[in-house]
């Protein structure tokens, strides 16, 4: 099945950006993958998702066995169209996720052209 290495998206979503500081841990979510029963045993981890809908909250773990690195994956999408991998599902508390976080940002707009824009904020107002 093909598909993206993007967040899951619907028909009038907002669209956003997201940053996340790792817990001081080489490599928390790998870390995390391996604590869930997730060999990654010459694996790369490619991506990680955390969803919610009103009773389910899920962690995917997307990986590859097709390279071990990043440059090695670069090299392989050079002649191939997409890369095989898989996913894992985990049904997962957040506040379990963020154990492996120190900090956490997100962003997001009506329209994802706005995603990146320069703009000038004018005041700063703390209610």
């Amino acid at each position: 099945m093909e598909a993206k290495l993007i967040a899951e998206r619907h028909r009038n979503d907002y669209y956003g950006d997201v940053t996340l500081e790792d817990s001081g841990r080489k490599n928390p979510f790998y870390n995390l993958a391996q604590e869930s029963g997730i060999d990654l045993t010459n694996k790369f981890l490619l991506g990680v998702t955390f969803s919610k809908n009103s009773t389910i909250q899920t962690i995917t773990f997307t990986v590859t066995d097709i390279a071990t690195s990043y440059d090695d994956i670069k090299e392989y999408l050079l002649t191939n169209n997409s890369l095989p991998c898989q996913e894992f599902y985990i049904n997962m508390d957040i506040n379990k996720f963020f154990e492996y976080t120190k900090r956490f940002s997100f962003m997001y707009t009506i329209k994802e052209e706005l995603i990146g824009q320069n703009i000038n904020i004018l005041e700063k107002v703390q209610l």
